[in-house]
């Protein structure tokens, strides 16, 4: 039986301080939903979790294999040798998801950068056996970075489980039926944003506009990342430096002047994926450059629109045919008539076309690594 390594989405613990935050539920919070997913798409049943560093994960446990769910681990930022889980003394078979690339553009010539710590965990994790891709990758420009680093056999691109957290068969249908039976001012009153980072200072005036959307409405500035937004989200902004308070300010909140209120009373972060999208499932609209987050409203049937600021964001969007427009395009801000404009063009049968072939790959990808799929993801795909 294959076991699940990671975070624990069934942990319902009540963080009360940023580290208690860290050890359950990671830096962030879109973790949370693409584990959620691996959950909802195998069947788990009666197996162990194991922690990122796969202690204890052999035959001898019980445990068979073991399902790597992964993130934008791809680039220069991490060595996997060093921050992924480790390998040396794993004796069962691995299969890693939803694997990304993350760089600022799509260029082949980043290969070069992946550190060749990165390049030799790879090829510890993949199959033993050439005939079996075991590495599940988010879209094309992954597959080919990988490709070129001679890995193109154990690959294949498959976008984001977070796909398929959804059970219904025309998603896509739903989510534009829903869109065109809301008026503009039940869009402009039933928003929610996506929320972006401080440190990004080439999109402050992007990142401003969006904040200004929510401005006097219901909706909420959803938080993912980073630590300092999640503390002030959480209410413990008490525990962030005066210095990074400024910095959120200037970049964010520049007429605001008491940022902690506004994060009390404007923000939400989630530690529950259900919650997550069910929240979401009462909104309108949600807009913003936090893959994850449009992803969320997506499966929980609401309109979305993905501000794509990277490659990884890019990839994905166009991999699953999310709603989905470059970010530079409105790098001086964005209105809500050009958001929803965006959406206009979105094309929801290809969106629930694409679904449902990357989900019938994905059984097929699982069952070739004898990974069983959930009833779940079998009555998506028939």
């Amino acid at each position: 039986m294959f076991s699940l390594s990671g975070l624990n989405v069934n942990d319902l613990e009540f963080p009360q301080d940023i580290e208690s935050f860290r050890k359950h539920f990671s830096l962030n919070s879109g973790n949370l939903l693409f584990h959620y997913a691996a959950e909802k798409i195998i069947d788990f049943k009666g197996a162990k979790r194991y922690s990122w560093k796969l202690e204890g994960a052999s035959l001898e446990n019980g445990c068979s294999g073991i399902v790597l769910p992964m993130a934008n681990h791809l680039g220069r930022h991490v060595d996997l040798s060093k921050a992924g889980p480790p390998l040396d003394n794993l004796s069962v078979p691995a299969v890693v998801l939803g694997l990304g690339a993350q760089f600022e553009r799509f260029d082949m010539s980043f290969a070069k950068h992946i550190p060749a710590g990165t390049v030799d965990w790879l090829n510890k994790v993949k199959s033993a056996d050439p005939s079996i891709k075991n590495i599940a990758v988010r879209g094309m420009f992954t597959y080919r970075l990988l490709k070129k680093l001679g890995l193109g056999e154990s690959v294949e691109a498959l976008g984001c489980q977070s796909n398929f957290i959804s059970s219904k068969k025309r998603l896509g249908y739903d989510i534009y039926k829903k869109y065109k039976a809301s008026s503009f001012s039940e869009i402009e009153n039933g928003i929610s944003v996506t929320a972006g980072d401080y440190t990004k200072k080439k999109f402050s005036t992007l990142e401003r506009s969006l904040i200004a959307l929510i401005e006097g409405k219901e909706g909420r500035y959803i938080v993912q990342n980073p630590k300092s937004l999640i503390q002030l989200a959480s209410g413990w902004g008490d525990q962030v430096d005066q210095k990074i308070k400024d910095d959120v300010k200037e970049e964010m909140l520049p007429s605001v002047t008491d940022i902690d209120s506004w994060f009390k009373h404007h923000a939400a972060i989630y530690v529950s994926v259900p919650q997550w999208l069910f929240d979401l499932s009462k909104k309108n609209f949600v807009v913003g450059t936090r893959i994850h987050g449009i992803q969320a409203a997506l499966q929980a049937g609401t309109p979305a629109l993905c501000l794509c600021i990277d490659s990884r964001t890019t990839e994905l969007c166009e991999m699953m045919a999310i709603p989905h427009v470059d970010a530079q395009k409105y790098i001086n801000g964005i209105s809500l008539k050009e958001c929803v404009d965006e959406l206009e063009s979105w094309d929801y049968q290809e969106y629930d076309r694409k679904r449902l072939v990357l989900a019938r790959k994905m059984k097929r990808f699982l069952l070739n690594n004898s990974v069983k799929p959930s009833d779940h993801l079998i009555a998506l795909t028939n």
